[in-house]
């Protein structure tokens, strides 16, 4: 018969083992969305944060990512990019310097839609036609991929149809596209816009959307 110790290192071992499984499973599916939750409690604000600074290249190997979007009167809009290590492109065209936190935890969110099923369009609810679509364009290895998204606003985040077993816009989706519209909503015309940036930006993005 085991004496009390063997018994209670054979517990010891065994709990240590369901703890190990379960940080694992954890790691492995309830962390990125957790991670990215807390993200973008962090960076919201971060354009109020950001500064103008210095003019940059951006360039295609430097680009995290970005957000665009196609409506009736505009149909290649712009409102963010964001390229390595800590630089952005706003609507407006201005250059941004963002502290390297913000810039972290906005790509932490980038990088939760890259980790969602792949799908042709999602589309939110209307009972309208021809409501605004927003492209958000990912890093894919060398190359570029782009998330279509009809409808998106903050009111309402139900699906037309089920997609990819989803009823709702999935929370990655809902938070990056908030965070971006940080980018649009100061149209005030100040030093540093520039118009020409956003169009190489655009080039940078091709074909993408």
């Amino acid at each position: 018969m085991p004496s009390r110790s063997a018994l209670y290192l054979g517990c010891l071992v065994a709990a240590i083992a369901l703890i190990t499984v379960y940080t694992l499973h954890t790691d492995s599916w309830y962390s990125p969305l957790l991670k990215a939750k807390m993200s973008y409690n962090s960076a919201t604000g971060w354009r109020e944060r950001a500064t103008t600074g210095e003019q940059f290249k951006p360039t295609a190997e430097s680009l995290e990512f970005a957000v665009r979007h196609a409506t009736p009167v505009d149909p290649d809009g712009f409102t963010v990019a964001l390229f390595k290590p800590n630089r952005a492109v706003d609507a407006q065209g201005r250059a941004l310097t963002l502290e390297q936190a913000d810039f972290d935890a906005l790509v932490s969110v980038a990088s939760a839609v890259a980790a969602l099923p792949q799908t042709f369009q999602w589309r939110v609810y209307s009972d309208r036609t021809s409501r605004p679509i927003d492209y958000i364009t990912l890093k894919d290895g060398d190359a570029q991929r782009s998330v279509g998204v009809y409808n998106w606003n903050e009111q309402t985040r139900t699906l037309e149809q089920s997609t990819e077993g989803f009823t709702d816009l999935p929370d990655p989706i809902q938070n990056i596209l908030k965070l971006a519209s940080e980018a649009a909503q100061d149209g005030r015309p100040e030093r540093g816009s520039d118009p020409g940036l956003v169009r190489e930006v655009k080039d940078i993005l091709g074909s993408a959307v």
